[in-house]
């Protein structure tokens, strides 16, 4: 999964029963959800251009994704995706 962290709007962290009021919070802008297909190299080379941009608000998120080598080696469930 990959998503701009510009969407996401909150300074705390959320415990106990979590309110649509909480959700609305959270992720105030109107978003769409996308599944496409890309080639490993196209997936490595949009992860390397994140990790450009780390600190500067403009930061692409990823769950399920990692790299210890900053962006050398890319795993998605610790398999080499390159």
């Amino acid at each position: 999964a990959l998503f701009n962290s510009g969407s996401i709007r909150i300074d705390d962290i959320l415990r106990g029963k979590i309110s649509q009021y909480d959700i609305l919070r959270v992720f105030p802008f109107e978003d769409f959800v996308y599944a496409i297909s890309i080639s490993s190299t196209q997936l490595i080379s949009i992860l390397n251009r994140g990790l450009t941009k780390k600190g500067s608000g403009e930061y692409l998120c990823f769950c399920g994704i990692e790299t210890f080598d900053q962006g050398k080696t890319w795993l998605i469930n610790g398999t080499d995706i390159s």
